[in-house]
């Protein structure tokens, strides 16, 4: 799940692959690398219009912060 947000339609047209297009459940969190995900969003006023969810594609990396340096 990537929204807490199940109430509302904005939240499970954004967050949500209502389809399973993607293949993963429903999940719109794609896991492209062992620190890297692509999140595949559709934009909330699209409910009537499609549901491609790639209307907002956000690409994340976690990287380890480095430790501050000491004076």
């Amino acid at each position: 799940m990537f929204s807490h947000d199940t109430k509302s339609e904005a939240a499970r047209v954004a967050f949500y692959d209502r389809d399973n297009s993607l293949g993963r459940d429903g999940s719109a969190v794609e896991k492209t690398g062992s620190s890297t995900w692509l999140l595949h969003l559709d934009d909330a006023a699209s409910v009537d219009i499609d549901d491609n969810d790639g209307d907002v594609l956000i690409q994340i990396r976690l990287v380890p912060a480095k430790p501050p340096a000491r004076p």
